[in-house]
Parts: structure tokens; C-alpha cells; sequence
């Protein structure tokens, strides 16, 4: 299956730029958007996970995605989106990947903790998302966006060759902003400030972690968070061709 993954990524790459150029280049990936938690600390309700999953999923759309290939969990039943659990989003993943072949991309934001993001009374964890992946998306190119504390623990499990992992910590460090008086955790509104205007998600990836640094100076917020990137060979040749500035009419 790798070899045959590798002769795909070859073909791809011969194939001019343009041919991927606008919203057909992520046209037939399926995308999940996930809000983990609703619960701040002392356990009142916040909106910034569900702030981040509504706005990120908008962006994504404006980016190139299908609106019909992407799909919303939250644990909150008021946000009228998939419930999020492990096992939900799993069934809808393995289904949303059926009719969207392309590539796939994951995004959650959440409370976590070494080894574990909250997702509504549960938890889901680093070999729960590889599975997932291996499972339904195979060798397509994948993105995983991880917006949690200690997110960058998840990296070693899930780091595969045609896999770009985005994670908003370091294995041992918390982020910030998952808490009443925010819109968004700090890391996703650097996700949706770079979005519209970086070419692909290697650079979405790195103005992502820029961002998040001066953001964390500025405000004084220490340790710093350190987002950890990790981009596979095959996935870094085809990164460059997907562009996240679709040709408009």
C-alpha cells in the first residue's frame, strides 16, 4: 500500500500546479471540525471551543473545502452540530471519507491533558485518532490539527509519512485562552487570523506558531506553549500544490 501511496504522490507531482490551484484542490477531502468541552476549569459553561469549531469550519469553506464533505461536533446539544464522542465521531468520520477520497484533515479543540483531550465526558486519545486514520484514511494525505495543552504528546503516535500534525503545546506544556473572557483558545484564533492569507498548510502551520508566540509574549503569558509541527515526507512533496487561495469568479 506505501509503495502504491508513493507512485500516486509522484504522478501528483507531475501534474502542473494549476490542476490543483482553487477549490479543487480540497474539493473531495473530508475535513472534522471538533469542539471538545464546553466547561471552563471551575466547570461554568465557556464558548471558546465552540466559537473556534463554528469559525475555523467557515474558514476551511472559504479556503476550498466542500461544505458537504465537512462535518461539526460539539458535546453541547444546543449547538444543533454532531455530538462529539469518540465513538460518533468516529461512524461519521469513516462514512464522510467514503465520499470525500481525496485527503483528509482533523481538527480538535479542546481541554487535554498528557496522552488525552476531553471530548464531552470522554476522552480521546493518541492510538484512538491513529486508528481512525489508518482506518479510513489510509495513505491520503492528512492534515491533524490538535488545539489542546499538552497536544504535542499525541505526535509520536500519529506521526506518519503523509501526515501533517499541528499541535497547539508542547508534550508538557499547557496553551492558553480555554477560558471565560475568550473567543477563541489563543491558538485557534492564530489559526484563523493566518488562514485567509497564507498559500498552504505548511505555512498555515508555521504563521500559526509564530503567532502564538508573539501573542503569549505580548500578553505574558509563560512557559510559552511552543506548538510542535511534524510533516511527513510524502505529504510535505504535496503540500505545496494544494493551495488555500481558491480562484474566486
Amino acid at each position: 500500500m506505501r509503495l502504491i501511496a508513493r507512485l500516486v504522490a509522484l504522478l501528483l507531482l507531475a501534474i502542473p500546479g494549476q490542476a490543483f490551484a482553487g477549490k479543487a484542490a480540497f474539493s473531495e477531502w473530508a475535513a472534522a471540525v471538533v469542539a471538545g468541552d464546553w466547561r471552563g476549569a471551575n466547570g461554568l459553561r465557556i464558548d471558546a471551543f465552540d466559537n473556534a469549531r463554528r469559525d475555523v469550519t467557515l474558514a476551511l469553506i472559504a479556503a476550498g473545502f466542500t461544505a458537504e464533505n465537512v462535518r461539526q461536533f460539539s458535546p453541547d446539544s444546543r449547538q444543533g452540530v454532531l455530538d462529539a464522542t469518540p465513538d460518533g465521531l468516529s461512524k461519521n468520520w469513516f462514512e464522510l471519507t467514503k465520499q470525500a477520497p481525496a485527503g483528509c484533515l482533523l481538527y480538535v479543540t479542546s481541554h487535554g491533558l498528557p496522552g488525552k483531550i476531553i471530548m464531552g465526558k470522554k476522552e480521546l486519545r493518541p492510538r484512538d485518532i491513529d486508528m481512525m486514520l489508518d482506518f479510513s484514511c489510509a495513505n491520503r494525505p492528512t492534515v491533524v490539527v490538535l488545539s489542546a495543552c499538552y497536544s504535542g504528546s499525541f505526535i509520536p503516535t500519529l506521526a506518519q509519512g503523509n501526515r501533517l500534525i499541528l499541535a497547539a503545546a508542547r508534550s508538557d506544556r499547557t496553551s492558553f485562552g480555554c477560558g471565560a473572557g475568550f473567543d477563541y483558545p489563543v491558538f485557534d484564533a492564530c489559526v484563523l487570523e493566518a488562514l485567509p492569507k497564507v498559500a498552504d498548510f505548511a505555512k498555515l502551520s508555521a504563521t500559526a506558531q509564530s503567532c502564538v508566540a508573539a501573542r503569549e509574549k505580548k500578553d505574558k503569558l509563560v512557559p510559552p506553549s511552543e506548538p510542535q509541527i511534524s510533516m511527513g515526507e510524502d505529504v510535505a512533496k504535496l503540500i505545496p500544490a494544494l493551495s488555500l487561495k481558491p480562484d474566486t469568479p
